[in-house]
């Protein structure tokens, strides 16, 4: 919920937006209902504190859809669109058809796919802003008839992580870059980097959901450390 009767939720902290949603929206029997002036019944999905308990919960737990990873929000941070430190989307073959995301169309396990935007300068960049090369005019370019602003699905050939660059455009490095096509006008954004990074983990040191319950546990002895 980001405007409620032309006021901003955006600069309230995401608790106190959910707590706003549970007290004014899911409270109200009208908007449970399809009616005229309802089109849709408003519902949230099942949130949980970050806690262990409330981890392995979510973890094993069976629904009725299909899992798609988990989203972590921080609670005290408030709503900016665009790319969000403060959101955090994990998957694994367990919570995910999709934690490796393939596309049907890769040649080899090396490669990974994302979709990036088309800058005045033909940079390809992601959505955070990253520049991670440049398009050069000709075939490849004329071909697919890719101009400033499209948005275009490439995939990344032999990707490797510095974890000594300095910038975060310097931590991404790839042999060879493969443009597929343009993307479907259906796209409206690029990918950011954390995303592709997140895919090469996932293929070669993926975070395991032990490790995210040892982290809890660390953060609550933490807790429990500061607040003696």
């Amino acid at each position: 919920m980001i405007i409620w009767k032309d006021i901003s939720m955006a600069p309230n902290s995401t608790e106190s937006r959910f707590f706003f949603i549970q007290e004014n929206i899911l409270s109200d029997p009208k908007l449970q209902e399809i009616s005229e002036e309802n089109e849709f019944v408003f519902a949230t999905p099942k949130k949980y504190d970050c806690s262990e308990e409330g981890f392995k919960t979510i973890y094993r737990e069976n629904t009725p859809f299909m899992k798609d990873g988990f989203l972590f929000a921080q609670k005290e941070a408030e709503y900016f669109s665009g790319s969000n430190p403060f959101l955090l989307i994990w998957k694994d073959v367990f919570t995910s058809l999709y934690a490796i995301e393939t596309n049907g169309t890769l040649e080899s396990s090396d490669e990974i796919q994302c979709v990036l935007k088309v800058d005045d300068s033909y940079r390809l960049k992601t959505l955070d802003d990253v520049a991670l090369t440049k398009l050069e005019q000709g075939t490849q370019v004329d071909n697919e008839e890719i101009f400033p602003d499209n948005l275009v699905r490439v995939s990344l050939v032999n990707v490797r992580i510095n974890e000594q660059a300095s910038e975060l455009s310097q931590a991404l490095c790839f042999e060879n870059m493969k443009i597929l096509k343009k993307s479907s006008f259906k796209r409206s954004t690029a990918d950011n980097i954390s995303k592709i990074i997140f895919q090469y983990l996932v293929r070669n040191t993926p975070i395991t959901a032990d490790q995210i319950i040892e982290a809890i546990q660390k953060s609550k002895h933490n807790e429990m450390i500061e607040s003696t």
